[in-house]
């Protein structure tokens, strides 16, 4: 529709330089399916021009105006942090309760993706892990409403036999109807069924449970259990019992290039995960359900996981983990599922030790930047803080475009990875594990001196809030949100030390053995506390008395933004990232071997010296070449092609790369390509045990910090001369 309008003369007439015609233009982009789309979009079109452009604009911006204050979150590192904001406005603007789900690319279709769909192996769930601890819990309707809209397409996935009884999502990929498409690894007469792909409902639903979890709204649970008993059912009519245990027939392990077998370990730890949950949630409700027994029996005799001979989790029986893999679908018992017994060290190690060889297998011949952020937050559950933030930036420097969608190789833009992104920065910060919530458990201080979120939501229904600064926590705020009592107990961990003091005292902390506080008190929708340690350190630039120095200041504020990455994102000069070097990702303990005639190369030349370094890319075997040499003359502002004097063999170590030779180091600074080379020997003690992988720091990348600040005292500063080269 449209209005329009004339200036008038004073004679009331309009001149031919004084007519000005405003047209109001109004549209729909509504995002429904094809047979009713052109009602929907119509009668939005009339609605809004009822109300106006000024009315329909103030009630877009009172509704962001209520959504962004959900939540926040703020941290040191001003490109990140604007990442996962806009992340968050994509999530809006791609869904709401009452529409369709968000698929790989929202609203955004861009011409030529190959990604105009669902897939259900991985993305639809990357996509929508953050919204419940962003506390948008009314976005992430839409996927509920997704599966209960479609509950008889899920059903019909499965073969004739099983229909009266159990669901299954589709294989790969479809339309937001959730009809097996036969677009691959389908079963026969395109079902869902053995032998491909058949645990991507029961992945999805670990994401309604999520929003149970994270809201304990007994409607949700009541909502969730008709479908979960169906997946679960599924499982139970294709197992088989042999040898005193419960086994599943050959399924798929998503992605997985190499043999397959029957007990996949995606399978089994989905199953294993429904069986557990199901029967909870019966419990819980109080449902009478037939197959109780039946559950209860298969969860006490499912086999054991596939593992290796080398003690690792493998992808199937008698299929080891060996060949490169872009997914992580054989860990799923360390994450997203978390089922492993994270209060025994043998399990934990286990886990640990199947991180690690899926790294070393894979990382060079197969990983792909989808994994990061996952294996962020693995890393963070193993303690490894290092990992955590290095495995993002890492992410968003090589596989983020500047309009932050994720792009890997010739396969076009798509939308899921970023938001699983977010969810890692939020985890980083608040993440609920081994039934203990854990505070900035992902924040290395050398990295990261000051974070603070307000409202982030965890399990439990707990909405907590924290202040992260001079590298410690100060204190941790947490409020209650659920209209049921709680149904465990408040377990947290922190870096705070007490003893602790509660506001307000009747809510009382007791220690626990595994370090984390048992916290009591809290019982009603409302109730919350404050908690800081009577030990802080007071601050020193502080007027205030003694007595009050060691009360914390409660405000929660924006991290000052670093001015030269303000508005970082967007096509413009600041994002060509695809320049960007990243030898600080170098697997710890890797010797890095300098050599002549290299055609592809960094290079740097010295700010304040005569100084060239030179980095290779990576060849095929993974080793970047780095040469360090003085081969500038006089009057020379540019470094050659290659430097060929002074060769040098290096070893990694931390954040340095270490000369054998000489024991000089190459320090990175930070992610932005700032290098120093210290003129003085490195801290570490240079020998043949510095090159042993040290299980600390085994396929991590070593430490960077975006806010560490250098001089130029005992240092030559590096900046980028000229850009890698593209063979």
């Amino acid at each position: 529709g449209y209005s329009e309008t004339r200036k008038q003369t004073q004679a009331g007439r309009a001149t031919s330089n004084e007519a000005m015609l405003t047209v109001e233009l109004t549209m729909s982009i509504t995002h429904v399916l094809p047979e009713k789309a052109d009602e929907v979009a119509c009668q939005q079109v009339e609605d809004a021009s009822k109300l106006g452009f000024e009315q329909v604009e103030a009630m877009n911006a009172e509704w962001w105006n209520a959504y962004y204050p959900q939540s926040f979150l703020t941290f040191t590192d001003t490109i990140m942090e604007s990442f996962y904001w806009i992340q968050m406005y994509k999530l809006a603007s791609g869904t709401r309760s009452d529409r369709e789900v968000y698929d790989l690319m929202g609203p955004w279709f861009i011409d030529g993706t190959g990604w105009p769909d669902l897939h259900w192996d991985l993305n639809v769930q990357l996509t929508y892990y953050p919204l419940y601890a962003a506390n948008r819990l009314d976005i992430a309707e839409s996927l509920k409403k997704l599966l209960d809209d479609n509950m008889q397409a899920l059903i019909n996935n499965v073969p004739v036999e099983y229909r009266n009884d159990s669901a299954a999502a589709p294989t790969g990929a479809s339309s937001d109807k959730c009809m097996e498409t036969c677009y691959w690894d389908h079963g026969a007469n395109c079902t869902t069924s053995s032998p491909s792909v058949v645990g991507n409902l029961m992945w999805t639903l670990q994401l309604y449970y999520s929003h149970y979890r994270y809201s304990m709204e007994e409607s949700v649970a009541r909502d969730l259990y008709p479908i979960l008993r169906r997946a679960v059912n599924y499982y139970t009519r294709i197992q088989f019992f042999q040898d005193g245990h419960y086994h599943l027939p050959v399924t798929f392990s998503p992605e997985y290039p190499g043999k397959r077998s029957n007990d996949t370990n995606y399978d089994l730890a989905l199953y294993r995960w429904g069986l557990q949950t199901a029967l909870y949630l019966n419990k819980l409700l109080n449902i009478t359900e037939p197959n109780v027994e039946l559950w209860t029996k298969s969860l006490q005799q499912l086999t054991p996981y596939s593992m290796d001979s080398d003690g690792n989790y493998g992808i199937a029986a008698n299929v080891p983990f060996s060949i490169g893999h872009r997914h992580f679908s054989h860990l799923f018992m360390v994450w997203p599922l978390s089922t492993i017994d994270w209060s025994n060290p043998a399990s934990v190690q286990t886990g640990r030790q199947s991180v690690d060889h899926w790294l070393s297998v894979s990382l060079h011949s197969g990983l792909t930047g989808f994994c990061r952020p996952p294996f962020a937050v693995m890393s963070m559950m193993f303690g490894r803080r290092e990992a955590v933030y290095t495995n993002l930036t890492y992410l968003v420097d090589n596989y983020i475009l500047p309009n932050t969608f994720y792009h890997e190789g010739e396969n076009g833009e798509c939308g899921e990875t970023p938001p699983m992104a977010a969810s890692a920065l939020q985890d980083m910060a608040l993440y609920y594990w081994g039934q203990t919530i854990h505070v900035f458990a992902g924040i290395a201080a050398d990295k990261i001196s000051d974070a603070s979120f307000y409202r982030l939501r965890t399990e439990g229904a707990y909405l907590v809030s924290a202040v992260f600064t001079k590298r410690a926590t100060q204190w941790i705020y947490i409020e209650y949100d659920s209209p049921t009592d709680p149904m465990e107990d408040l377990r947290i961990k922190t870096d705070m030390t007490g003893p602790y003091i509660t506001s307000p005292s009747s809510v009382k902390i007791s220690p626990n053995t595994d370090g984390s506080l048992t916290v009591t008190g809290l019982q009603n929708r409302g109730d919350a506390v404050m908690i800081y340690s009577s030990a802080r350190k007071a601050d020193s630039s502080s007027s205030k008395s003694s007595a009050t120095e060691m009360v914390p200041d409660f405000t929660i504020s924006p991290v000052t933004a670093q001015s030269q990455y303000v508005n970082y994102w967007g096509y413009h000069q600041k994002t060509s990232q695809s320049d960007s070097i990243h030898v600080e990702h170098l697997p710890e303990g890797m010797t890095v071997l300098a050599h002549r005639n290299v055609p592809d190369v960094f290079t740097f030349r010295s700010a304040h010296g005569s100084k060239c370094l030179a980095v290779d890319r990576c060849q095929g075997d993974g080793r970047p070449e780095v040469v360090l040499a003085d081969c500038l003359g006089p009057g020379q502002t540019r470094c050659p092609t290659y430097c060929d004097a002074c060769e040098q063999n290096w070893v990694v170590h931390k954040q340095h790369l270490i000369s054998q030779a000489t024991g000089q180091c190459i320090r990175f600074i930070d992610r932005h390509q700032q290098l120093s080379i210290d003129n003085v020997k490195c801290p570490f003690p240079i020998g043949s045990g510095l090159l042993q992988p040290q299980e600390e720091f085994l396929w991590q990348p070593p430490v960077h910090s975006p806010t560490v600040a250098y001089t130029t005292n005992n240092a030559t500063e590096f900046l980028i001369l000229n850009n890698i080269v593209h063979v």
